[in-house]
């Protein structure tokens, strides 16, 4: 009876543990953050808007978070988050006046279109918004350059 017992139970205890253990390892996805355009201010009363100093600020933003600059084009830099089997890479559109964060790809994250919502594992949506909240906060904290050129001051970002 006893042998009977664990030949029954012992396999749905072990797949049980089993399905707890890998479940919690895979978060289910969640709707994907989609942030929209940051606009920033110039810091230096008179100085003129500056592309360069925003994109010193993306730069600083992505070192201090842990991404990796892949691409960097006047106007746009690509950047790519890693962590164990995950990966996320993004574009930054930026100009003198803010920037823009837009999707480009990811490993290991399960991204996927759901009828009209688009979906992805919870840990993009909070590297995406930790590097957003890191770039304005970059900029309100950045001190004019040498040469004249000022570093952006965070303005706002437009609500969804």
């Amino acid at each position: 009876m006893r042998s009977d017992f664990r030949r029954r139970v012992a396999p749905v205890l072990v797949a049980a543990v089993m399905a707890v253990a890998t479940g919690s390892a895979g978060a289910s996805p969640q709707t994907m953050v989609e942030p929209r355009r940051v606009e920033l201010a110039v810091r230096g009363a008179g100085q003129p808007p500056d592309p360069l100093a925003v994109r010193r600020v993306i730069l600083a933003a992505a070192a201090t978070r842990g991404w990796q600059a892949t691409s960097d084009q006047p106007g746009m830099v690509t950047l790519v988050a890693s962590a164990r089997e995950h990966s996320a890479t993004v574009d930054v559109v930026y100009d003198a006046g803010g920037f823009l964060l837009r999707y480009r790809d990811s490993v290991g994250l399960d991204h996927a279109v759901d009828g009209d919502r688009t979906v992805i594992h919870p840990r993009y949506n909070k590297w995406v918004t930790e590097l957003s909240n890191e770039i304005r906060r970059e900029a309100r904290d950045a001190v004019p350059q040498r040469g004249g050129t000022a570093a952006p001051a965070a303005a706002s970002a437009q609500s969804p």
